[in-house]
């Protein structure tokens, strides 16, 4: 896509709701991701650590509101079509060097924690790296270098599906996340099944990476590692390789939609319980 990143911003699209004054007190802080479960259980996290979010769905969203507002931070996701957190971030710079603004602190957030990933982060004007799975604590923890945040629990391990990653304070906001979950689970499920009917390799590589930092933002793990599998399969092999994991990662969606509607069910009841 040709012109300058800097000047992207002029295109992007503002969202009224999102330019608004956001309803929770604190440091103003911009999270940015493509995935809509992904950038709404990150909003969740935010607000739970007491900071006030908004929220871009692409870089060059984000480089629009940032140009309208004082934001204490950034946190963006680097995986994202046309404008990418690192390209966002390398934008920020640019503008904040002819401009003579203060620096912005830039969070990465990547499924990717290799050497050169976090290198790339780096050179690219980025000043710390979260990798996905992002839980309450270690978002708290990369958060207070440059923000007052609370002291909170720890990270739990080890479950299936983790309710305690979602941020979320009660049943029915957990219900609502992983709702969304499942729907956009089911969708790019679907896109995989056109990419490997079309034997894109690279569609699958990105559709299951899409996938993974998803599942890993959810706490489901063992989706999470089909996908991976599936991801792995097709940088080397392509959609042929993707093709061979299919049956794994189909059964760990069916078996994470059985816990989903479990949860969706037993919020239900609770609800319908209610004097």
């Amino acid at each position: 896509m040709a012109g300058n990143p800097v000047d992207l911003a002029a295109d992007a699209v503002h969202d009224p709701a999102r330019a608004a004054p956001a309803p929770v007190e604190g440091p103003l802080v911009l999270a940015v991701d493509d995935h809509p479960s992904n950038r709404e259980l990150l909003r969740r996290q935010l607000e739970a650590l007491g900071l006030a979010t908004r929220t871009a769905a692409s870089g060059q969203e984000a480089l629009a509101l940032w140009r309208d507002a004082a934001f204490a931070l950034i946190i963006s996701d680097c995986n994202m079509p046309e404008m990418g957190g690192q390209a966002l971030s390398r934008a920020i710079r640019a503008i904040e060097a002819r401009e003579d603004r203060p620096r912005t602190p830039i969070i990465a957030l990547t499924g990717d924690s290799l050497p050169d990933a976090l290198t790339q982060c780096q050179a690219a004007g980025m000043d710390d790296t979260l990798t996905k799975p992002t839980a309450l604590a270690d978002l708290r923890e990369a958060l207070s270098k440059w923000l007052p945040i609370a002291a909170g629990p720890g990270r739990r391990h080890g479950a299936p599906l983790d309710l305690t990653e979602l941020g979320a304070e009660n049943a029915a906001d957990r219900a609502e996340i992983l709702g969304d979950f499942r729907e956009q689970a089911r969708s790019d499920r679907a896109a995989l099944d056109t990419a490997l009917a079309e034997q894109d390799g690279e569609a699958c590589v990105r559709i299951a990476h899409r996938m993974k930092g998803a599942s890993l933002m959810v706490g489901a793990s063992e989706l999470a590692d089909a996908c991976s599998a599936t991801e792995n399969a097709a940088r080397r092999d392509g959609a042929t390789g993707a093709s061979a994991t299919k049956a794994a990662l189909d059964r760990a969606l069916t078996r994470l939609e059985a816990r989903v509607a479990e949860e969706t069910d037993a919020t239900a009841k609770r609800e319908a319980a209610r004097p």
